[in-house]
C-alpha cells in the first residue's frame, strides 16, 4: 500500500516539474528584445535592430513596421531554409539589411522611419515556439541655425510689450533662451510660450536692453542664433507716462530751423552795415591826413608847381562795400600877362 501511494506521490511530482519546465522554457522566450543600435539615430544614418534573446532553432522570422504582425504593415520574411532566404516587401528593397540571429539594419533613415517595429520569430527546441519582441526608434534631424526676430524695432519704455521668436525649421527639439550671454533673468514681467519659442517681455525698460539669443538642440545636434540687440526708446515725458506724436516733432523741429535761420539773417545785415559805416570813416580820415602831410605834397619835378600852381592830393581807400566817392574838381588856373615896354 505503501509502495503504491508513493508511485503516485512521484508520479504527481513529474508532472510538476513537467509544467515548471514549460513555464520556465516559456519566461525564457518571453525574454527576446530588440535594441536599436545607435540608440539616437540622425537623418542619414544606419541604425541596427539588433535582437538577443532567441532560444531553440531559428525555423522562420519576420518585420513588420508597428506594433502588430499583419500583412498589410510586413517588411520582410527570412527562412534559412529556401533560397535566397530573405524576401523584401516593397518600399524597403535596398533599404534594408536582414540578419541570420533574426537583426535587421535600416539604411539612410529619415524621419518617415519614425515609429515602432516588431519581431516574429518561429523556433524549434523539443516543441515549436512562438517568440517576439518590439521596439520603437525617434530618427534626429540636425537642428539648423535659428534666428531671432522681434515684434517692434524700438519699444517704448513703460508702455510697449516686445515678443521676441525663435525661428527654427525643426520639429523635435529643446530652445533656451539668454541674455547677455548670461541664463534668462526670471520676473513677472517675463514669460515664455509652451515650446520656449517666444520670448514676451511686457512693459519693457532700460534694463532689459541687451544681447538676446536662442539655441535650439536636440539628441543629437544643437545651434545657437547671431545676436539680436534690443534697445528701448525712451517716452519723452517724464515718468514713461507717454510720447508726443510724430506731427508734433516735426512743428517743432521746423520752428527750431525758422528761428535760426532769422537769427542768422539779423547778425548778417547789423555785421554789414557796420561794415559799411567804417568804410566810410576810413576814407574820410585818409582825405584829411593827405591835406595836412607835407609829404604828400607833390616835388619840383611836377609841371604844375613850376608853373606856381598848387596841387593838392588826397590818398583814397576803397573797400569792399564801401561807395565809391567822387573825385573832387581841379581848379582852373587863371594866367595873367603884362606887357613892358622900354622909354
Amino acid at each position: 500500500m505503501d509502495l503504491i501511494v508513493c508511485s503516485r506521490a512521484l508520479a504527481i511530482r513529474g508532472v510538476i516539474l513537467t509544467v515548471f519546465l514549460s513555464l520556465w522554457s516559456q519566461q525564457i522566450s518571453a525574454q527576446v528584445s530588440v535594441v536599436p543600435i545607435p540608440k539616437t539615430v540622425m537623418v542619414g544614418e544606419n541604425v541596427l535592430l539588433s535582437v538577443s534573446g532567441v532560444t531553440g532553432t531559428i525555423l522562420l522570422f519576420s518585420w513588420h513596421k508597428g506594433e502588430r504582425s499583419t500583412d498589410k504593415n510586413q517588411m520582410l520574411n527570412y527562412s534559412p531554409n529556401t533560397t535566397p532566404p530573405e524576401q523584401i516587401e516593397e518600399p524597403y528593397k535596398g533599404r534594408v539589411r536582414v540578419f541570420p540571429n533574426c537583426s535587421m539594419e535600416i539604411l539612410g533613415v529619415n524621419t518617415n522611419d519614425n515609429g515602432s517595429y516588431t519581431v516574429s520569430i518561429q523556433t524549434r527546441g523539443g516543441q515549436q515556439q512562438q517568440q517576439q519582441a518590439t521596439v520603437t526608434i525617434i530618427v534626429y534631424e540636425k537642428v539648423s541655425k535659428p534666428n531671432v526676430t522681434s515684434n517692434l524695432a524700438c519699444p517704448v519704455e513703460y508702455k510697449d510689450s516686445i515678443t521676441l521668436t525663435c525661428v527654427t525649421t525643426n520639429t523635435t527639439q529643446i530652445i533656451l533662451w539668454s541674455k547677455d550671454s548670461q541664463k534668462l533673468p526670471s520676473d513677472d514681467r517675463t514669460s515664455l510660450s509652451q515650446e520656449n519659442r517666444t520670448l514676451t517681455i511686457t512693459n519693457v525698460s532700460s534694463a532689459d536692453s541687451g544681447n538676446y539669443q536662442c539655441e535650439v538642440m536636440n539628441s543629437v545636434s544643437h545651434s545657437t542664433s547671431d545676436l539680436y540687440t534690443l534697445t528701448v526708446c525712451s517716452s519723452g515725458t517724464d515718468n514713461g507716462s507717454g510720447s508726443l506724436p510724430g506731427w508734433a516733432i516735426a512743428v517743432i523741429v521746423i520752428a527750431i530751423l525758422i528761428v535760426v535761420a532769422l537769427i542768422a539773417a539779423c547778425v548778417y545785415y547789423f555785421l554789414l552795415r557796420d561794415k559799411s559805416k567804417s568804410n566810410d570813416i576810413s576814407m574820410k580820415e585818409s582825405t584829411l591826413n593827405s591835406r595836412s602831410d607835407p609829404h604828400l605834397r607833390s616835388s619840383s619835378k611836377n609841371p604844375a608847381t613850376q608853373t606856381g600852381e598848387e596841387v593838392n592830393y588826397s590818398e583814397v581807400t576803397f573797400k569792399p562795400g564801401a561807395l565809391k566817392p567822387t573825385q573832387p574838381k581841379l581848379k582852373e588856373n587863371t594866367t595873367e600877362y603884362a606887357e613892358i615896354s622900354r622909354t
